[in-house]
């Protein structure tokens, strides 16, 4: 891909511009309401242990959303306390003891009694596991979101709940490269030794790409792969398992583009033994992507590209990497969220695919994430081969793009500046 010097950093300011403007109207006319808030947001994404238990500490938004980066993503559309800071603060611990107060309800009900297909730290041996995500809206690591003391007041509460009660936990939590390094500058990952064996401490980064274009140009995300690096450096030398997240859904790109970029971030994660967190792309409201999608200028990813994708992490996968799944280094993600988004690649109505092809699918990918058996998901999909869709596909995936990415890039970013007033005058933005 040829890239011209120094324009790759203009279309990355023009995308976080853009997306300033349209997040805008969420920053203005937020939901703001006169107590703290008493409860973590949540939602119950299905994995091998059952539904994962996502919770978001509610404070303040998250920087890259004010500074629109990370283009595609909505995640700072919750509703925020007008109350002072230290209050809302204060509110954190509120949340956290939501959580521990009603852990059984909240999470242990949404689990398998037991799953010992993953290979975690048991400290009660005989005994069940549970997995919880804990976040800020935008990092859990981010000190305006959660500072340090909060933070560990977070963590060591629920240590001494498991403790406690005898629970054998993981705790991912999700971060920033950036707010990892800030944290290992302060020594807080020392502070964590004890605790972070028995809670299987986990950190969830996001990389989104090992292209810089891809990541730092189409995705905005403002992450020099250097500064990754050291990131799971500082992690590994903490002794904390470690994810990134892999984003599949890039404006601009086709789809083969989309495929050769997330499978050469998967070879690069390999290499680093970082486990692999896939995330489908979806439509969230107030995004240049949802805007390029209502014009017709995007679309999501055909199952048949994340079925690819799919295979690609099962049967390359280096079964001697360390993870705590046993014999793989993979998530799927991004199937459900908070907020909700309008559309996913199983509903988009704008698919290469046939309903029931997108029906069978969602079958497919959803048996997996609770089996992890990739003869099962095979099976399912058997007959989506057979389906004329498929040569459909196969067609519009050998179609080369007639221009270079980079300009197909520029050419979308334009689209989007001249569209965005009227992008922002739809009904359909005004009534979701």
């Amino acid at each position: 891909m040829k890239i011209i010097k120094n324009e790759p950093a203009t279309l990355a300011e023009k995308s976080c511009r853009i997306s300033r403007y349209l997040r805008h109207p969420q920053t203005v006319n937020e939901k703001r309401i006169n107590s703290t808030i008493k409860k973590p947001f949540k939602f119950y994404p299905k994995e091998l242990i059952g539904e994962l238990a996502v919770f978001i500490f509610g404070s303040f938004q998250c920087n890259k959303f004010l500074q629109g980066t990370c283009v595609p993503c909505f995640y700072s559309g919750f509703p925020h306390s007008k109350k002072q800071k230290k209050d809302i603060y204060n509110a954190l611990l509120k949340q956290t003891k939501y959580i521990l107060n009603n852990f059984n309800k909240l999470v242990i009900k949404h689990q398998k009694k037991n799953c010992y297909e993953y290979n975690l730290y048991r400290r009660f041996k005989n005994k069940g596991l549970n997995i919880l995500l804990l976040t800020g809206e935008g990092s859990f690591f981010a000190d305006h979101e959660i500072p340090q003391a909060y933070r560990n007041k977070i963590l060591n509460s629920v240590w001494k709940h498991a403790l406690k009660n005898k629970l054998n936990l993981q705790v991912q939590c999700e971060a920033k490269a950036e707010d990892i390094l800030n944290a290992e500058k302060k020594g807080e990952f020392k502070e964590y030794k004890k605790l972070a064996k028995d809670l299987n401490l986990t950190l969830e980064i996001g990389l989104e790409s090992a292209n810089d274009f891809s990541r730092n140009t189409i995705y905005a995300k403002d992450l020099q792969l250097k500064d990754f690096e050291k990131a799971i450096n500082i992690t590994k030398k903490h002794s904390l398992i470690t994810d990134a997240f892999v984003f599949c859904g890039f404006h601009s790109m086709t789809e083969k583009e989309i495929l050769d970029d997330v499978k050469k971030t998967i070879d690069y994660l390999r290499e680093k033994n970082i486990g692999i967190r896939l995330m489908f792309p979806n439509i969230q409201r107030h995004t240049i992507n949802h805007l390029l999608y209502h014009y017709k200028k995007y679309n999501l990813i055909d199952i048949r590209t994340a079925r690819e994708l799919i295979r690609y992490l099962i049967f390359n996968n280096n079964k001697n990497n360390y993870n705590y799944i046993k014999g793989q280094d993979w998530i799927l993600g991004g199937l459900v969220s908070n907020p909700t988004p309008l559309l996913t690649i199983f509903n988009n109505p704008n698919a290469l695919s046939c309903k029931k092809c997108c029906r069978m699918f969602e079958q497919a990918i959803y048996k997996l994430v609770k089996t992890y058996d990739p003869e099962t998901f095979e099976r399912y999909l058997k007959q989506m081969k057979k389906c004329k869709c498929e040569k459909k596909y196969q067609a519009f995936l050998s179609q080369a793009p007639k221009k270079p990415l980079q300009e197909r890039v520029k050419n979308n970013l334009e689209f989007a500046d001249k569209l965005k007033k009227d992008y922002l005058a739809l009904k359909s933005l005004k009534t979701s």
